[in-house]
């Protein structure tokens, strides 16, 4: 459907008409392409599984989209309005997006530089002498990965154990 209404765009009529009434047009038609684009985007993420959250969450953002293009079909305009409140929303949630990133970065850094073995198996030398055997290294390694792994689990899941 998406690709219809691009391709609507693209006929001789529309690409023979100048200036406000040319962008009126093409912009609702490039809003509406995108529109239809994202929910089908988001009716295939989200309704493979049905679940409270996402059908509400789909349900109110269709109904906003058809809002703002019943809004746009009265006053074309409009959608110059409708891009500027995308990229705004684009730009945060990107913004968030690396904010977060960052933050999992850092942890990486974090976990890698506790995630080195020698320490423990200095200790586990002074500790044992020559009776250190490769079970205890094993048990000992063991013990730390899962240690770590679990607080991992934890910095990125709420329902971790």
């Amino acid at each position: 459907m998406a690709l219809r209404a691009r391709a609507a765009l693209a006929t001789p009529e529309l690409e023979q008409l100048e200036g406000r009434e040319r962008a009126e047009i093409r912009l609702a038609c490039e809003i509406r392409a995108e529109a239809l684009d994202r929910c089908e985007i988001l009716v295939s993420n989200n309704v493979i599984m049905l679940e409270t959250l996402g059908v509400i969450s789909l349900t109110r953002y269709v109904f906003e989209l058809l809002v703002w293009m019943k809004s746009i079909e009265r006053k074309p305009l409009r959608s110059l309005y409708f891009l500027i409140l995308a990229l705004d929303d684009g730009e945060a949630h990107t913004r968030q997006h690396l904010e977060q990133l960052n933050t999992e970065a850092a942890y990486f850094t974090e976990m890698s530089e506790r995630d080195d073995p020698m320490p423990t198996l200095l200790a586990l030398q002074a500790e044992h002498g020559d009776a250190l055997t490769p079970d205890i290294v094993r048990a000992a390694e063991r013990v730390r990965m899962d240690a770590i792994d679990t607080e991992a689990r934890r910095h990125f899941s709420v329902y971790a154990a």
